[in-house]
This record gives C-alpha cells, sequence and structure tokens, in this order.
C-alpha cells in the first residue's frame, strides 16, 4: 500500500510472488509490470488454495489501465489462473481485488507471476 489506484501501481518483476491482503471497504491492488512481445505470462492468484476468504479477480490492463485485455475469476480451486501472451513490448498493469469487495483480515491473497511452465 499504497496501491488503490493505477498511477499507485507497485512494480514488480517477473518470477516472484507478492502476499497482500484487502484492506478498507473497496480496496484493489495495482501492479505494473513491463513485459516483451511474445512472453507468455503465467499470473496465479492463490486465494481459497490457502484458506483465504477472498474470492480475487484478476486482470490485464494496458499502461493507461483504461483498456482490459484479459480477466479472470476463477480456476483451480476456486481461484484465479490467467496465462497471458504479451501482444507488444511495454508496461502492463494488472488489477487484483475480491470480487464484491469485501475486506478484513481474513481476505489475504499470495499472487505468483513467472514465465515457466504450468501445469
Amino acid at each position: 500500500e499504497p496501491n488503490n489506484t493505477v498511477d499507485k501501481a507497485q512494480a514488480l518483476t517477473l518470477n516472484q510472488a507478492v502476499w497482500g491482503r484487502m484492506l478498507g471497504g473497496t480496496d484493489v491492488e495495482w501492479f505494473r509490470f513491463v513485459w516483451q512481445r511474445g512472453q507468455r505470462v503465467v499470473l496465479d492468484c492463490h486465494a481459497a488454495r490457502i484458506d483465504s476468504r477472498m474470492e480475487p479477480v484478476l486482470e490485464v490492463f494496458d499502461d493507461s489501465g483504461k483498456r482490459r485485455l484479459a480477466q479472470s475469476r476463477r480456476g483451480v480451486a476456486a481461484d484465479p489462473l490467467l496465462v497471458f501472451d504479451v501482444p507488444a513490448d511495454g508496461e502492463y498493469r494488472v488489477r487484483l481485488h475480491d470480487v464484491t469487495y469485501r475486506d478484513n483480515n481474513e481476505y489475504f491473497y499470495c499472487l505468483d507471476l513467472h514465465t515457466g511452465p504450468q501445469v
């Protein structure tokens, strides 16, 4: 925090995991990345698998944060999994939030971002 708006997106790199929690009624988490054309990026959000009450929504946007390029709400064990083929070199934004914007200490997540294989 604070990464609740597109202009305050937290800069991250690939091949790392980020732990977080939803705080404050309409909390959203924004992250930014520099990706290259042709990369296949796997975004895997753990919530149900780690006993969180969160029902995550995971979205990829262009650099402005206005044009959504991909979205996932359900996947492995009700957690979103998104495999994104990067269309062009540049900076991209990722937004993560609970489906109904619930929050408290029981609404936490681990966001895993990598370019490796995904089973």
